[in-house]
């Protein structure tokens, strides 16, 4: 959620920096890049993607044991 905040705020301060010529404007423009690239990081690393999600479902791991071990 944060994450989708951070970008539509980076998008307007986009559009702010084609307007305007304040250097002040340009770097927090890059300091909120920073920030948003952050933010996705984190929200990558903590929670796993759909695909993760179906590759861990079509290859369960599960200890394989030789026929004839039983």
């Amino acid at each position: 959620m944060a994450a989708i905040a951070d970008y539509v705020v980076q998008i307007i301060l986009g559009f702010v920096v084609l307007g305007v010529n304040n250097d002040a404007v340009v770097v927090v423009h890059l300091t909120n890049a920073f920030v948003l690239g952050v933010l996705s990081y984190l929200s990558d690393s903590v929670s796993p993607t759909a695909a993760e999600k179906a590759s861990a479902s079509l290859h369960p791991h599960t200890p394989s044991i030789s026929p004839g071990t039983m």
